[in-house]
């Protein structure tokens, strides 16, 4: 506890642990989990409540209880509920060792960032929760350490903390711990060079995390990381069973990856020794998993996809063009790092209706009537076609293109006269850089996105935006010239703004941040 007094963990939105996300995971597996608009969470060590309040504020119908083990961050989340006005949930400060049935049952419990970082009898603890306090169809999420991939940090970790053992200071450590790795990884030398390729990652990743993440990833008194069917085992005690990841895409779905199924079945007969020996080709070092009560089922059923929402989340593409020849299109993810190559005119249409639209999501049948209007031979009376485009769009869902729901937040694709932010990301926005849409993701603002949000009130319409940052710019002398001296020209001020306020406005509502 006086730890994370000291050092709050960092807390945010985690895109993966909404209850939107595990309720897909359970409908595509032929489950019918509990509805999301009025579900009951209870998220284990939530902290500042970061991932917690964003989804109170986005599910008003839903109720959510947080626990953690610090007063002090307990009290801050207070605090930033009450700024936002939210009744519909309530922190504590306390432990998961005194949680009981009086707390009652939840239809989702999250414990993400925990379960590895707390002594045994604290883990058995949280699967004791799950046992006791998961409504009879809800769904559990634990996130954890995983060996692999976990066995080259440990030892590090071990390394580190006896490197570290004199420095008082918690920043101390995390400076030392940086520089010694950097250190190795520049010098250490060993006859293949895998020692030094790992050393290299590990100084990247810890170059990258924040202070908090280090300090209680590498310097807590514990961190136990497991084997993927040691965790199968433990649940098991408890009357629960593993359904599958908080991502589709990070499962081994033989259905949609027959070629990496027909690789996994050489050492592997069932689905949970699939998912172990998948552990150990991908060096997986974390997991998030599902777990439900009794037998879970064990097969991806594609029909399904029919009941949910289907959002973009590549870069917008090109408009007018017509989709219904042969001509190839590239869709582009949004950090450009993945794409989609295809001349088939039912998924370019229907990747085309999708990203028009974006960030809103649409019901298949939308995307169904789309595609047809455009393409005469996908006509939706017939199964054959259905099938073929839930297929695909399945496959660029595990792409990383196109995002599954079972609910949507308020968002809007095109800004009212009088643009609206949602009231969660303007309050945080004026507290800093990160803010979180209402599809729970975290978006990172510029300065200027940051003032143009926090005016989005809805009392202000483009002009008056403009004609304010244009006063505020002149005023305090935010724009510099090539020399590094204030630009005083209005007219020159004013068209950067004018220009640097439709981008933000754009940003913004891609993203999800303005309110419909």
């Amino acid at each position: 506890m006086t730890s994370y007094d000291e050092v709050p963990y960092e807390s945010h939105a985690y895109y993966a642990n909404h209850p939107d996300r595990m309720a897909v995971v359970a409908t595509m597996l032929g489950l019918d989990p509990p509805a999301v608009p009025t579900c009951r969470v209870l998220e284990l060590g939530c902290a500042e409540g970061g991932n917690l309040l964003p989804m109170a504020a986005s599910l008003p119908g839903a109720r959510f209880v947080g626990i953690d083990l610090s007063p002090r961050q307990v009290e801050l989340g207070r605090e930033a509920a009450a700024a936002l006005g939210l009744a519909n949930v309530e922190l504590l400060a306390m432990s998961v060792t005194d949680v009981d049935a009086s707390l009652g049952t939840f239809d989702y419990i999250l414990a993400h960032g925990l379960y590895s970082w707390v002594p045994p009898d604290v883990q058995e603890a949280v699967l004791g929760i799950f046992e006791r306090n998961l409504a009879p169809s809800g769904v559990a999420m634990v996130s954890y350490n995983c060996y692999p991939g976990w066995r080259f940090r440990g030892m590090l970790r071990e390394v580190l903390q006896h490197a570290t053992r004199n420095l008082p200071a918690p920043k101390e450590r995390v400076a030392h711990a940086r520089e010694l790795v950097r250190f190795l990884s520049e010098n250490a030398h060993d006859a293949t060079g895998g020692y030094r390729l790992q050393l290299a990652s590990e100084a990247a990743l810890l170059a990258e995390e924040p202070d908090a993440s280090v300090i209680h990833d590498l310097f807590e008194e514990w961190n136990l990381p497991l084997y993927f069917h040691e965790l199968v085992e433990r649940v098991g005690r408890h009357g629960l069973s593993y359904l599958g990841e908080t991502r589709l895409r990070s499962m081994t779905l033989g259905e949609l990856r027959p070629e990496r199924d027909a690789l996994l079945r050489r050492f592997a007969a069932t689905f949970l020794e699939k998912e172990q020996l998948a552990d150990l080709l991908g060096n997986r070092k974390l997991r998030e998993s599902l777990l439900v009560r009794g037998d879970a089922p064990r097969r991806i059923h594609p029909e399904r996809l029919e009941r949910l929402l289907l959002r973009w989340k590549g870069l917008p593409i090109e408009t007018g063009k017509d989709p219904s020849n042969d001509e190839v299109w590239e869709f582009r993810a949004r950090d450009g790092a993945r794409s989609l190559k295809t001349n088939n005119p039912a998924v370019k249409s229907a990747l085309a209706a999708l990203a028009s639209v974006a960030p809103r999501a649409l019901p298949f049948g939308d995307v169904l009537a789309a595609v047809s209007g455009l393409v005469p031979s996908v006509r939706p009376d017939d199964p054959g076609a259905r099938a073929a485009l839930r297929e695909a769009l399945l496959r660029i869902h595990l792409s990383g293109l196109v995002e599954l729901h079972v609910t949507s937040p308020r968002v809007t694709d095109s800004p009212d006269p009088r643009p609206v932010g949602s009231p969660l990301a303007r309050w945080e926005s004026g507290r800093g850089v990160t803010v979180t849409t209402q599809w729970h993701e975290t978006l990172d603002l510029t300065d200027l996105d940051r003032l143009v949000l926090e005016r989005l009130d809805g009392t202000r319409d483009r002009g008056r935006l403009i004609a304010e940052l244009v006063e505020k710019a002149l005023y305090e002398g935010l724009l510099t010239g090539p020399d590094g001296t204030a630009v005083t020209a209005r007219g020159t001020v004013t068209e950067v703004i004018r220009e640097a306020v439709a981008a933000s406005l754009s940003k913004l509502t891609r993203r999800g941040v303005l309110v419909a």
